[in-house]
């Protein structure tokens, strides 16, 4: 950031940068530009936002209006989450005690946004990254578009896996099939909704 960015968006490209933790650890993971700096906003920030988007340092995981295809199409381009590119990255930023915390298993209130960090460095390799909010209460961690139409994909960092927001997806849009990843082992029993440890993303 200090070689390359322009010198007028150095600070603030830095600023949205030290932010990204904090925008994760929310319940509401969706990016704010108040977060980076009190009275923030896209005309100020934007462009460094997207200065770390092209450098591959972080990854936009945007909203969908709809589902419907084509799902690009349908983006709400203003309202996004971002993520590291690199998940050792994004722990090393919660500070020396609460990694060395994380790398004993002790995720404490990070372990959300560390599983969807992950979920989204593995999916961006070939996937542009999409979620989908219908309501405040009813979210979709991420949308996967495949040859099999608008895929769901929850993540759950807790032991309960249960889902609300996936059961009242699959029975409005009828996906082929839907993903759910866990700390949990495998289980295929159910016949949409494909449950698989984290570690497994690798193969979807």
């Amino acid at each position: 950031m200090a070689k390359y960015a322009e010198h007028s968006d150095k600070i603030k490209v830095h600023d949205c940068f030290i932010s990204i933790p904090e925008q994760l650890s929310k319940e509401n993971k969706k990016f704010q530009y108040k977060l980076v700096r009190e009275g923030g906003n896209a005309k100020i920030f934007e462009s460094s936002l997207q200065w770390l988007s092209d450098s591959g340092i972080i990854q936009k995981c945007t909203r969908l209006k709809v589902i419907d295809q084509p799902l690009r199409a349908y983006r709400e381009t203003s309202i996004f989450k971002v993520y590291m590119g690199d998940t050792g990255l994004l722990v090393s930023m919660f500070g020396i005690d609460s990694a060395n915390k994380i790398l004993t298993g002790n995720l404490g209130i990070y372990k959300g946004a560390i599983y969807e960090n992950i979920t989204a460095q593995v999916l961006s390799e070939h996937h542009e990254l999409y979620y989908f909010e219908p309501s405040a209460h009813n979210e979709i961690d991420f949308i996967l578009n495949t040859n099999d139409g608008a895929i769901p994909i929850e993540v759950k960092s807790a032991e309960n896996t249960k889902s609300k927001s996936l059961k009242a997806y699959i029975e409005k849009y009828h996906p082929v099939y839907a993903y759910r990843f866990s700390s949990n082992n495998v289980n295929t029993q159910d016949p949409i909704i494909k449950n698989y440890p984290l570690y497994m993303l690798m193969f979807i």
